[in-house]
């Protein structure tokens, strides 16, 4: 072997290791993350049956105790909640999306997806969970929207649940 050969080698393998080590890294990053979850449930004495990650957010459900976690990292601060399902009477995705003129043709933007969860105590604000916004997310949507309405499902069905049992 010549000398470009086995340099060719070498930055190959270098090239593939900081390939794996990052891979590596980031799948323990979401591993923690998730573990955060189940911790936030735990001390609620809760136990995630079904979740979902994305851009630094996590949402999760114990469905046998109705209760939700979601927790949003920005760059700021983390922002996590719990809530009890038994209390919201329904839940709707709220799309806030604004029309824009190119030439001929008109495209919708979509500036912030949310899920808004409603107690029947209309004196008792919306719980409000940001699943996507332009200002802090990708440009580009990459399956927030189809996430939201599944969450949205998810949550309703649950609550569809404790209404059979009462």
């Amino acid at each position: 072997m010549d000398f470009g050969t086995i340099f060719g080698l070498v930055i190959l393998i270098i090239i593939v290791l900081a390939v794996v080590i990052v891979n590596s890294n980031k799948k323990n990053k979401k591993k923690q993350f998730v573990q955060t979850l189940s911790d936030l449930a735990e001390k609620s004495k809760c136990k995630i049956s079904e979740h979902d990650l994305w851009n630094n957010t996590l949402i999760g459900i114990d469905k046998e105790a109705h209760k939700l976690f979601f927790i949003r990292k920005t760059a700021d601060n983390v922002i996590s909640n719990e809530i009890d399902l038994i209390g919201i009477q329904k839940c709707r995705v709220i799309n806030s999306s604004r029309v824009v003129s190119n030439n001929e043709t008109n495209h919708t933007v979509i500036d912030k997806l949310e899920l808004a969860l409603t107690s029947p105590d209309a004196k008792i604000a919306d719980t409000v969970l940001e699943f996507y916004n332009t200002n802090r997310d990708n440009l580009f949507l990459n399956g927030e929207l189809s996430l939201t309405e599944k969450w949205a499902a998810i949550v309703n069905e649950n609550i569809a649940g404790i209404t059979q049992r009462k």
